[in-house]
């Protein structure tokens, strides 16, 4: 038996306009995703953004996720599950999903798989990105933080 794998609508968690002039050390959360709804066996994160000039930090995205499924609205840390600014503190219980070294304006993170990054895929969860670069962002486009829903199919 093999298995291939299906891709299913990506899902746009954190939008170009919504990193357009993100001041360095801010933070923007992505809308909460219900992994219940679609199915994903998986889902892949990646993104890009570019700061106005050379960077003199890291850019540093982090994913939180709801660790009590029998309260919805028990999300780590503070995050409100919509997309907008966030003001609270990142903590142990928030995931550090990936830093990102810049040597030019621009930055792309590879795809990383939030079950590999917690072991399974919870059922609700989310993205906080910090702006840790030491530069304003880019406005412009060509910013995103999107999550790839995969499937396993089973052949």
């Amino acid at each position: 038996m093999s298995q291939r794998v299906e891709y299913l609508t990506a899902i746009e968690l954190i939008s170009d306009a919504d990193l357009d002039g993100l001041t360095d050390t801010s933070m923007r959360q992505s809308d909460e995703v219900d992994s219940t709804v679609d199915g994903a066996d998986d889902y892949m994160l990646l993104g890009a953004f570019d700061s106005a000039a050379a960077p003199t930090g890291d850019g540093i995205v982090y994913v939180w996720w709801n660790n009590n499924p029998f309260a919805p609205s028990d999300r780590t840390d503070g995050a409100s599950g919509t997309s907008g600014s966030y003001a609270g503190t990142i903590q142990d219980s928030v995931e550090a999903l990936r830093r990102v070294g810049l040597g030019t304006t621009m930055a792309r993170f590879r795809p990383v798989s939030i079950r590999d990054l917690f072991g399974f895929v919870p059922a609700a969860w989310g993205v906080i990105f910090l702006n840790s670069t030491g530069q304003t962002l880019q406005s412009g486009s060509g910013k995103y933080v999107v999550a790839q829903p995969i499937r396993y199919i089973e052949s």
